[in-house]
């Protein structure tokens, strides 16, 4: 999903703030158990001791400055807030793990549930969401074969819609239209197999896009 770059800095900007109200509470819980000695925890469903408080603070450690991160208007806000929307899916999956325990479903009800949901949405969004202005990737592949160019074309080229002859997924394959820029490559898999692009009923399409023959 692409939205404009202002949304998109402002979406991050807003995760960042949760994430670094997240990180605060609980450095300032595992603060509390190392000035004092003892848990503000204690009498809860969360009533952990020095190890568990530690691993809290550890994923406090992490967010906070992964939130504050969030605040940079640069090219890494996407890698950032790619990394967020995993941070906050471990911590869905958390409440999920203490929604499963009797114990605390009895203390706090549906809480961990919902936060389930409600962390998991935002951790999902943060992850698919991407700005407008992101650059695509290309992919280039250098290959040297041990044939005349002109055999290579004829394979690339003008056989372009008749891949079945040397693809094993491939049952069947057509070309609708002349060789050119365009042209429309209909392909046929076996059901659940590997092939090309296999679509409903093993059925896919390649659609050339250059068409250089010199060289």
């Amino acid at each position: 999903m692409f939205v404009d770059i202002v949304t998109y800095h402002r979406l991050a900007k807003a995760i960042g703030g949760l994430l670094t109200l997240i990180g605060l509470s609980l450095a300032a819980v595992f603060a509390t158990f190392v000035l004092t000695g003892s848990s503000p925890l204690a009498g809860s469903p969360l009533d952990l001791d020095g190890p568990g408080l530690l691993v809290l603070a550890s994923i406090g450690a992490f967010t906070l400055p992964l939130g504050l991160s969030l605040f940079s208007d640069d090219d890494a806000t996407s890698a950032r807030l790619r990394i967020a929307g995993y941070a906050l899916g471990l911590m869905a999956l958390l409440r999920l793990v203490a929604f499963s325990s009797p114990e605390i479903r009895a203390t706090v009800g549906l809480t961990p549930l919902i936060e389930f949901f409600v962390l998991g949405g935002i951790g999902a969004t943060a992850w698919w969401v991407r700005p407008n202005t992101e650059p695509s990737i290309e992919l280039a592949l250098d290959l040297e074969l041990a044939a005349p160019a002109a055999r290579v074309w004829t394979v690339l080229g003008e056989e372009f819609g008749e891949v079945d002859k040397f693809a094993s997924g491939v049952v069947k394959s057509s070309m609708e239209g002349p060789v050119g820029v365009g042209a429309v490559r209909a392909c046929q898999t076996p059901a659940f197999g590997q092939g090309w692009d296999p679509g409903p009923e093993g059925l896919g399409s390649r659609t050339r896009r250059h068409l250089k023959p010199q060289g």
